[in-house]
């Protein structure tokens, strides 16, 4: 869902993986990058995983800073942090998370269908190196609050 696909949280910043999840959203290619955006129709899903960020503070500062999320300014900031649930692959259970939603218009973009980024890259280079890190990454399972 965000710009940090290319990013693994596991060799810059301390975490832990705990599951390949899904969320209910749609996804868009915006540039170079994907971008979710959050209130999607039953059926809509984007795939990816939680980790548990370790330092939640310090690192949630880091992150914010990359996806342009400006928690004073949600309306001048280019993705937004909001909880939501995650529907842990293969199990019953949810997990409350965070995600950075795309909060610009998407009417021009190009939807990714499936809500896969990273199965969306893999016909354009057989060499891309999927990133362990999920394409709606930037979760934990300490949700935030959200102010509106």
């Amino acid at each position: 869902v965000t710009g940090v696909a290319a990013v693994d949280p596991t060799r810059a910043h301390p975490s832990r993986f705990v599951a390949e999840a899904r969320i209910r959203a749609r996804l868009y290619m915006l540039a170079a990058y994907p971008g979710a955006v959050a209130a999607a129709p039953a059926g809509a899903w984007v795939h990816g995983k939680v980790f548990r960020l370790l330092g939640t503070a310090r690192m949630l500062r880091v992150v914010d800073a990359y996806e342009r999320y400006r928690p004073d300014h949600m309306r001048g900031s280019e993705f937004v942090r909001l909880t939501t649930a995650a529907h842990c692959s293969g199990t019953d259970t949810t997990l409350p998370v965070w995600v950075y939603y795309y909060n610009r218009p998407v009417k021009l973009r190009q939807r990714i269908a499936g809500g896969d980024y990273l199965r969306h890259l893999r016909p354009a280079s057989k060499t891309a190196t999927p990133s362990t890190w999920a394409v709606w990454g930037n979760i934990s399972t300490a949700p935030a609050r959200v102010r509106r």
